[in-house]
């Protein structure tokens, strides 16, 4: 029921906003951590986090906070997977996001 409840979220997002809202992004990466608390190694988890990840990405740039934050959670579904040299990888890049955009203090 949850995932049904996604679903029409993510429509009517996409009507109302368009396929390239930041909005949507948020509601890709809802529907894939439900799925992924559902079922750990759920395969269409991370292919709605990397779709968030590319909205972010066309929608805010990739020096953002959005940005940093989808592939934050990215990096966290791979932490799961035990897929510890991508999470690493994402990691980085989203702590020098942070640095760049509030400093590095």
């Amino acid at each position: 029921k949850a995932d049904d409840v996604e679903n029409v979220n993510i429509r009517i997002i996409e009507k109302q906003l368009g396929k390239n809202h930041i909005d949507l992004a948020a509601a890709y990466a809802e529907k894939a951590l439900l799925k992924q608390k559902l079922d750990a190694k759920n395969v269409e988890s991370e292919a709605l986090l990397k779709k968030a990840v590319q909205i972010q990405k066309l929608a805010t740039g990739v020096s953002s906070p959005g940005y940093a934050d989808a592939i934050t959670k990215l990096g966290m579904y791979y932490i799961d997977g035990r897929n510890f040299e991508k999470a690493d990888s994402l990691f980085r890049e989203a702590n020098q996001l942070w640095k760049q955009l509030l400093g590095d203090k």
